[in-house]
C-alpha cells in the first residue's frame, strides 16, 4: 500500500519523468526517494507488529497461567480427595481392628469361671462365668464380710472374742491410726493376690488384652488419631467395663505387674464410673493405697483427665470435636 502511494505520488507530481539508462545517478535518486519514504514506514510497521505480537503472547501466557493454576487446583483437590479417601479407608481398618479386639476381650471375659476360688468354707457354691464369676470371686475374698476373720485379730487385737460385724469394724477403722489403716489396705491387697494367683490363667490374659487394646489406641500417631479421637475410643472401651471389672482393674493397678496400667487409668479416667460407695473396701484402698502414691485424681474424674490432655471439659464438646476431625 505504501509503495503504491509513493509510486502514485511520483507519477502524478513528478510527471512520470523518464529515468535515463545512461545515467545511473537517476536510478539512485529514485531509489533514495522510495527507500527514504518506505524504510520509516516499514520500520514503524515492524515495531507495531512486534508490539502486537508481545501483547498477544502476554495474553496467551496469562491464559496458560490460568490454565496451569486451574490444573494445580484440580490436582490439589484430587490429592485432597485421595488423601481423604485413604484416611477413611485407614479409619475403617482401625475401627475393624478396634471392635475385633474389643470382641476378643468380651470372649476372654465370658470365658472366666469361678471354679478356682471355691472351697468348702465359702458360702458360695456352684460355678459361674463371666462377670458373675468375677462377682463370685470378689464375694469370696474381697468384701468386708469376707475379710473380717482375716483382719480382726491382726488389726484389732483388743476386740472382743466374738467376731465384729461390718458396722463395728467400720466404726473401729474410722478412729484407727494411720498405721492401722495402711495395714488394712495391705491385707486387702494380700486377699487380692490370693484371688489373682488362684485364677492367674484367666485374669492375666484378660488384663493383658485390655491393656494392649488401650495402649494400641494411645500409641497411634497424631495424623491417624487426634487426642479427642483417642479419648473417644478409650471411652468406648471404658463404657464396656462393668463395676466388677473396674474393681479388679483397680486392685491390679496397685501391684507391680499392673503399674503400667496405672498410667492409662490416670490419663483416660478409667475409674470415672467406679462407685466407691458400693464397697467400703475399695474406698479404704483408695484412701490408703499400699503402693504409697495410688492413682492420680484424674483417674476418677473425666474432666480432670480431659483438661490434662488439652481437651474441653464438656463431654459433648469432646465428642463433637472427635466427630469433626
Amino acid at each position: 500500500l505504501a509503495a503504491t502511494i509513493l509510486a502514485s505520488i511520483y507519477y502524478y507530481h513528478l510527471g512520470g519523468l523518464p529515468i535515463s539508462n545512461a545515467d545511473p545517478a537517476g536510478w539512485g535518486q529514485v531509489g533514495d526517494y522510495f527507500g527514504g519514504m518506505l524504510n520509516p514506514v516499514f520500520g514503524f510497521l515492524t515495531i507495531l507488529a512486534l508490539v502486537i505480537t508481545l501483547i498477544q503472547q502476554g495474553r496467551e501466557l496469562k491464559l496458560s497461567r490460568e490454565e496451569l493454576e486451574l490444573s494445580r487446583t484440580e490436582l490439589r483437590k484430587s490429592a485432597e480427595a485421595l488423601h481423604g479417601q485413604n484416611k477413611s479407608i485407614d479409619r475403617q481398618s482401625f475401627e475393624q481392628t478396634f471392635f475385633a479386639w474389643l470382641s476378643n476381650y468380651r470372649q476372654f471375659l465370658d470365658g472366666i469361671n469361678s471354679a478356682g476360688s471355691l472351697d468348702p468354707f465359702t458360702a458360695i457354691s456352684g460355678i459361674t462365668h463371666g462377670r458373675i464369676a468375677m462377682l463370685t470371686l470378689w464375694k469370696s475374698a474381697l468384701t468386708l464380710d469376707s475379710l473380717i476373720w482375716t483382719i480382726q485379730g491382726q488389726l484389732f487385737p483388743n476386740s472382743p472374742q466374738n467376731q465384729l460385724n461390718t458396722r463395728q469394724l467400720l466404726d473401729k477403722f474410722a478412729v484407727a491410726d494411720q498405721e492401722t489403716k495402711t495395714a488394712l489396705a495391705s491385707k486387702v491387697m494380700e486377699a487380692w493376690e490370693h484371688i489373682f494367683l488362684e485364677n492367674i490363667s484367666q485374669l492375666d490374659s484378660l488384663f493383658r488384652v485390655l491393656y494392649r487394646l488401650i495402649v494400641w489406641i494411645d500409641s497411634q500417631d497424631e495424623d491417624r488419631l487426634t487426642a479427642a479421637q483417642k479419648w473417644l475410643y478409650v471411652s468406648i472401651v471404658r463404657a464396656q467395663l462393668s463395676w466388677i471389672e473396674l474393681v479388679f482393674l483397680f486392685y491390679n493397678g496397685h501391684t507391680e505387674r499392673g503399674k503400667n496400667f496405672k498410667r492409662l487409668a490416670n490419663e483416660y479416667a478409667l475409674f470415672d464410673n467406679l462407685n466407691f460407695a458400693t464397697d467400703p473396701v475399695i474406698a479404704i484402698v483408695k484412701a490408703f493405697p499400699p503402693d504409697t502414691d495410688g492413682y492420680q485424681p484424674s483417674a476418677y474424674n473425666s474432666n480432670l483427665a480431659r483438661v490434662a490432655m488439652g481437651l474441653p471439659e464438656s463431654s459433648e464438646q469432646t465428642l463433637a470435636m472427635a466427630s469433626d476431625t
